[in-house]
């Protein structure tokens, strides 16, 4: 039975459609399993998703993960990809078709001994990032969750998958909080990279919540490699 907004299976409509997902590439995590066929993927729940705070606390249900993929079906941003069938059973949910990011590089695949990335193209991804951030922000939405295992670059811009737990808050420095959500994944990409050169990127608690931190992240990489260098590669062949 299907509604606008999401699609209600049976039990066998749910087997099936599972068996038939076990023909494509699949990736594991901790509360899912996500099947890409060629322009699709989709994300199928083995337990309830929730977040828990230290204390054991449930501070986002699974309701609140629904109503969260419900607002993203019906309000697309360009950095984010598209979310498109929710599929309920007994009324939980338990997968959803998205985009599959397949043009672009998903940036916990990225190593030194495998793909270079120009300065400039990071730099620009970078700010696609941080734009995507403000469009967010300007919706009452933190970008929890946000990391490289969930995020792509490619051509000069950015994308992000896996929105399940972006969550509105009421947040006087919400802007803020985002931009630091957004720098922090660039900081762990550029020193993971650049791991066996020992490079770490500056630490400033006040400049990593402005998006300034990313011009001065890139010019931080060009002095070290003394001004000589135009790709990640060739900053560590400097260092």
């Amino acid at each position: 039975m299907a509604s606008e907004s999401v699609i209600r299976l049976t039990k066998e409509e749910y087997l099936k459609l599972k068996k038939n997902l076990s023909k494509y590439d699949k990736k594991s995590g901790g509360y899912s399993d996500v099947y890409f066929s060629r322009d699709k993927a989709y994300k199928v729940y083995n337990k309830a998703p929730y977040l828990q705070d230290n204390y054991g606390n449930i501070i986002f249900s699974e309701k609140d993960v629904l109503e969260n993929l419900l607002y993203f079906k019906k309000n697309r941003f360009d950095g984010i990809s598209n979310v498109n069938n929710i599929y309920l059973l007994d009324g939980f949910l338990v997968m959803y078709e998205m985009e599959n990011i397949n043009n672009m590089q998903n940036m916990k695949e990225i190593k030194e001994e495998t793909l270079d990335v120009s300065l400039k193209e990071l730099l620009s991804s970078w700010k696609s990032a941080l734009n995507l951030a403000e469009k967010l922000s300007n919706k009452g939405i933190v970008m929890y969750d946000l990391k490289e295992d969930n995020a792509f670059i490619g051509n000069g811009n950015f994308k992000v998958c896996d929105v399940d737990f972006y969550k509105k808050e009421s947040l006087d420095n919400l802007l803020n909080v985002n931009y630091m959500l957004v720098n922090t994944i660039f900081i762990e990409f550029i020193e993971r990279y650049l791991f066996f050169e020992n490079y770490e990127c500056r630490k400033d608690d006040y400049l990593i919540e402005t998006k300034n931190y990313a011009d001065c992240a890139i010019e931080d990489l060009l002095l070290a490699s003394g001004y000589s260098s135009k790709t990640l590669k060739e900053v560590a062949k400097s260092l």
